[in-house]
């Protein structure tokens, strides 16, 4: 089976080949909105071939000049290889027994997935990107748990756009760090859902990962963002007693908390991880210098006024 779908701003087209039909699946109920008919044009784009399957390693000469870069993840019996210079990415299973669908998500797909943005100077983020235009995302970052979903809704509830709850784009363009899409189906706790009463009929609930799944193209089919220039940052905790609250970083406490991004592996095993490092270094640097970073902690009842505070804190800060 061969699916072909354009992500971030329709910059990269991945061409995904697999005879694995639960491997589409779940892309298809992760990322429904790149699976729906696509528009007639067809910019040009970035290929990035992806083939998933069961079999051995993929092999090739070490000096070859664009010999295959293994990451296997042995307690998962996954094998990863990535041909950088030809945007190549073979995933295959080794072990006999099904994967899990979180498996087949996120170390199968995304992390494979944005070592090779990197060859393209562009990275997947482990956060939510929302915007007040094309001049002004708020990235908000942070480990499981933070709120990031919860959060990006409030936004969108409140006219903002949205690219992504999960895994936004991140890519540079003359000179500064864009966001762009990545959309995905928003999962909510079912203690968030209760902050969205007018929303309860556009929900569902998927038994599998415990959550409630909002479709933003139904629910805000005229509130999708494809590409914006990243102004402010936002690493948000969340307590049951907090008082909403903001935090001004300065560049460098920005740039060190920015590495601590779960995409970010600092690896120099060879020239390539050398050069592919390098590239993360420099959007990083120039996202932390582009910004404003914030630490934010809020509780409960800020969820859905958290929108207007952010837009005040240029001014409280």
């Amino acid at each position: 089976m061969d699916r072909r779908i354009l992500i971030g701003a329709r910059r990269w087209a991945i061409r995904i080949s697999t005879p694995h039909r639960g491997f589409l699946r779940v892309l298809k109920e992760r990322l429904p909105h790149y699976f729906r008919p696509a528009r007639k044009d067809r910019p040009r784009a970035d290929d990035i071939h992806f083939r998933f399957q069961r079999a051995q390693p993929e092999t090739g000469t070490a000096d070859g000049e664009d010999a295959p870069q293994s990451y296997p993840v042995e307690n998962l019996g996954l094998s990863r290889s990535i041909r950088f210079k030809s945007g190549r990415i073979s995933v295959r299973v080794e072990k006999k027994r099904g994967v899990e669908d979180a498996c087949l998500y996120h170390p199968c797909f995304l992390g494979p997935l944005s070592l090779a943005l990197r060859e393209f100077g562009a990275t997947l983020a482990h956060g939510a990107l929302v915007s007040r235009g094309k001049e002004d995302g708020i990235l908000l970052l942070g480990r499981s748990g933070s709120g990031k979903s919860t959060l990006s809704l409030a936004f969108l509830a409140k006219g903002f756009r949205y690219f992504s709850d999960e895994h936004p784009i991140l890519f540079s363009r003359g000179g500064r760090v864009m966001g762009s899409d990545f959309i995905s189906r928003i999962a909510l706790p079912p203690a968030s859902v209760r902050l969205f009463p007018e929303l309860a009929g556009s929900l569902r609930w998927d038994g599998r990962r415990r959550k409630y799944l909002l479709d933003p193209d139904k629910a805000y089919p005229d509130r999708l963002g494809s590409a914006c220039a990243v102004r402010t940052i936002l690493f948000p905790r969340f307590s049951e007693t907090a008082s909403l609250s903001a935090r001004r970083l300065t560049p460098l406490e920005l740039f060190q908390t920015l590495m601590t991004d779960d995409y970010f592996s600092l690896s120099s095993r060879n020239a390539i991880e050398r050069g592919l490092s390098r590239r993360y270094l420099d959007l990083m640097g120039r996202l932390a210098n582009q910004a404003r970073g914030y630490a934010l902690r809020y509780g409960p009842r800020d969820v859905r006024s958290l929108p207007d505070f952010v837009g005040r804190l240029p001014r409280i800060a």
